[in-house]
């Protein structure tokens, strides 16, 4: 039975909705569950506010890894922090293996969703997006040797190197770029 109570506490700490079940409800959450009267009760005297610090520790953490992944769409976009604490909080990441390491992998995952949002976000850089996707394929395919491709609007080799410096590029002059990235680098054509 001890994996049952183990598998309903990572459950708790990384699904938001059922954490809001056990909190109307935790009787039925549990009866739900093959437990002993022992993990039952331990389970029940949880506070919620322990559960909810639990999950957003876990959520901390997964975003340690992947900021360290997008320093320059951080430069541009300061707030997206508190984007990606959002969709992750609503979206766990699920086990599985891979040979990204978690950063890359995290980033990854949050990808398509995120930029998707940026996209639709008027009071951002219209190139925000792309400078998030250019850096987490980037990072995976030097992780993990895959070959990745982008396209983008901008000419993104030259505002992330732009974005080395001092200056944020405020009106970048749009070029369609195709770009890939390989594990020695990313190489660009204008298309």
């Amino acid at each position: 039975m001890l994996d049952a109570f183990q598998d309903l506490l990572a459950e708790l700490a990384t699904r938001r909705a059922l954490r809001a079940e056990f909190r109307r409800d935790p009787a039925s959450v549990l009866s739900s569950r093959d437990l002993d009267a022992r993990e039952r009760t331990a389970l029940a005297a949880l506070p919620a506010a322990a559960l909810e610090r639990y999950a957003a520790s876990l959520v901390a953490k997964r975003w340690t890894d992947v900021r360290r992944i997008v320093p320059s769409t951080l430069r541009v976009y300061p707030r997206f922090r508190e984007r990606y604490r959002a969709w992750a909080l609503e979206h766990p990441a699920p086990l599985t293996d891979s040979v990204l390491p978690p950063g890359p992998k995290e980033a990854l995952r949050a990808l398509d969703p995120l930029r998707s949002e940026i996209l639709r976000d008027p009071s951002l850089a219209p190139y925000t997006a792309d400078l998030l996707a250019y850096e987490v394929l980037a990072a995976c395919a030097r992780s993990d040797g895959v070959l990745r491709t982008m396209s983008s609007l901008y000419p993104m080799h030259e505002i992330v190197r732009e974005l080395r410096g001092p200056c944020i590029p405020i009106d970048p002059e749009p070029k369609k770029t195709l770009i890939r990235f390989s594990r020695t680098g990313a190489r660009w054509k204008a298309v």
